[in-house]
């Protein structure tokens, strides 16, 4: 499934590579927007999802 295409931006890389999201660095920018967006979509799927299946808890297992 297809969210959101992220516009082609140096500065993405740029940003990662340095540890400073373009989120943070560059909020106004189109790419930091796109990305926004799709967190939020992405946040709107899951917690529809999990009410539809009414889901108390995740299983988790911890391997050592």
């Amino acid at each position: 499934m297809l969210l959101m295409i992220i516009p082609l931006d140096p500065e993405v890389r740029v940003g990662g590579d340095a540890g400073e999201p373009i989120v943070v660095a560059k909020p106004e920018s189109q790419s930091a927007a796109a990305l926004r967006q799709i967190a939020e979509t992405f946040s709107e799927q899951v917690a529809a999802q999990s009410r539809e299946q009414r889901v108390d808890a995740i299983p988790i297992e911890v391997i050592e």
